[in-house]
């Protein structure tokens, strides 16, 4: 006589296998995810120095102090920096009114959307740091 309400061999071998696969797929995607934030961080930087350097060539060697000015120019897209884009929280800081800036690139959820901080200024160097801030002292960029 079978046994009513119980789940059979078959369906318990199937959910096994959907685990199994999940807990093998899951930690991949996510994996991927973050790798593609951290290299969207790093082209978003690139082409914000770009910007920096055309704002200046027009502004007497100044940099632009805020994202807002870089947007004015139409020369940066108007994003709203202050909001996580593709993982990634941006600030910007002038250095002495505006003979230099500092761009970092940080994590919006820390081993979550990224491992890695970015750091940049009028050098164009990317620096970055694995799961702590950057500096001007920190690693360049592979």
């Amino acid at each position: 006589m079978k046994k009513q309400g119980g789940i059979s061999g078959e369906l318990m071998i199937l959910f096994s296998i959907i685990t199994i696969i999940a807990v093998i797929a899951i930690p991949n995607l996510l994996r991927g995810r973050i790798q593609g934030n951290e290299q969207a961080a790093v082209y978003r930087l690139n082409k914000i120095i770009g910007e920096q350097e055309s704002f200046a060539k027009s502004h007497d060697g100044k940099y632009a102090v805020t994202f807002t000015e870089l947007a004015n120019e139409k020369t940066l897209p108007k994003t709203d920096y202050s909001m996580p884009l593709q993982g990634y929280r941006f600030s910007l800081s002038a250095v002495n009114e505006g003979e230099d800036y500092i761009i970092t690139a940080a994590p919006a959820a820390p081993g979550r959307t990224g491992f890695k901080y970015f750091y940049t200024n009028r050098t164009g160097v990317i620096r970055q740091e694995n799961n702590m801030p950057t500096t001007a002292a920190s690693p360049k960029m592979n």
